[in-house]
């Protein structure tokens, strides 16, 4: 047999009776699939987590079939690599916190790629890929990431990861087996819209002393990370690469004491996270943006933004928000600049894509107070598009 000629029922049939067995046989967990248990335990497959640096960049997983080699960094150096058969490697991005979701459907993908070779008695090495659809792709990356194995893999992944008993529990636990009705876009009353009000900060977690000494005294001249115009941006998974290799002794430290912030908040999940002012991520972050401003290395700002698009940015359930002290600001500046250093603004807000910064005490357009109440502006980073949208947060570890 060297042809995989499995319906999608066939397939959910199969991987729902694979599943079933390995609970038996592990005494595993019924309510979620521990697909790494599954993968290591039950298909005997080795897992290596490694920073993957193929040519092509958008490959982020790999199963083995001992004569393909793979490009990986060992030891700060570009290396070739043959692993033998059974074995599957992860991008070690995917090791992150906010990447678990990711991580467990790369590796469900790439069982997929074992058990159709096991099938078809086949011996294949195969790939996933992550890539950004709104950028330019070329047509032979195109052509291996959709072509009718790689569906296949994503079919079985995702029969794998929730098999038809894993659903018909919980909606039998959760909403008395009743099927889950979904409906459109929610629509908000005018009492639910969200009230924009500059948050007075909470007194200071550091004294002055401690928010010197956090700054960094003389601001490296060297760029957080350099680019060429018209350069094409890095694979988000290759972006966060550079980031987790960063020598431990760079960007410790805010670049100036304008970019050290008095609170910092995390919206996520629900909840209201307060982070640490010391929180090397966030430092980081803050280094990032400096130099996109610094260096002129980002793809645009925006305009004064209007209060809609204010209360879009301000409702993001995903968002880190950041006040700052302006008393020192000097001169305030014209409404009519788009000036996007930090020191002008009372808070500034990172909803994942862009950096939104608000200035609550500088007037908006004279004569359209109710469109554009106040200084706001929107800025999009450190070559960030055209194509290429990154998640801040996620990159950064949040």
């Amino acid at each position: 047999m060297n042809q995989f000629n499995m319906s999608n029922m066939e397939i959910e049939e199969f991987c729902e009776a694979l599943v079933l067995d390995y609970i038996r046989k592990y005494n595993a967990p019924t309510d979620y699939i521990d697909i790494r248990g599954l993968i290591t335990d039950y298909l005997g497959l080795e897992i290596e987590f490694e920073s993957i640096v193929e040519d092509d960049e958008t490959i982020t997983a790999f199963i083995a079939n001992g004569s393909r080699t793979l490009k990986i960094i060992n030891n700060g150096k570009v290396t070739e690599v043959l692993y033998p058969r059974k074995t599957m490697v992860v991008d070690k991005c995917y090791l992150a916190p906010d990447q678990r979701e990711r991580c467990r459907f790369n590796m469900a993908h790439e069982a997929g790629h074992y058990l159709m070779n096991k099938l078809c008695n086949t011996n294949v090495a195969s790939f996933n890929r992550d890539m950004d659809l709104s950028e330019y792709i070329p047509t032979e990356q195109l052509h291996n990431a959709f072509n009718i194995n790689e569906s296949r893999a994503n079919k079985i992944a995702a029969a794998l990861l929730l098999p038809r008993f894993v659903v018909e529990n919980a909606l039998k636990r959760f909403n008395k087996g009743e099927p889950i009705r979904i409906y459109g876009e929610n629509v908000f009353d005018p009492e639910g819209r969200v009230i924009m009000k500059h948050k007075e900060a909470p007194p200071r977690e550091y004294t002055s002393e401690e928010r010197e000494a956090m700054r960094n005294p003389s601001f490296s001249s060297s760029p957080f990370f350099a680019v060429k115009e018209g350069e094409k941006p890095l694979a988000d998974s290759k972006m966060k690469s550079v980031i987790s290799s960063l020598p431990a002794d760079r960007y410790e430290t805010y670049p100036n004491l304008h970019n050290v912030p008095l609170t910092a908040t995390l919206y996520k999940d629900g909840k209201e996270i307060p982070v640490d002012l010391k929180d090397k991520r966030l430092i980081r972050l803050m280094n990032c943006y400096n130099n996109s401003v610094y260096y002129n290395q980002y793809a645009y700002t925006q305009g004064l933004l209007t209060i809609d698009y204010i209360e879009k940015v301000c409702s993001e359930p995903f968002r880190l928000e950041l006040t700052f002290d302006t008393t020192d600001r000097g001169t305030k500046i014209p409404y009519d600049t788009y000036d996007t250093y930090i020191q002008t603004y009372d808070t500034f807000i990172i909803a994942n894509k862009e950096f939104t910064l608000l200035a609550h005490d500088l007037p908006g357009y004279e004569g359209q107070e109710d469109k554009y109440p106040f200084k706001a502006v929107g800025h999009y980073p450190l070559f960030a598009g055209p194509g290429r949208d990154y998640f801040w947060l996620d990159l950064f570890g949040f």
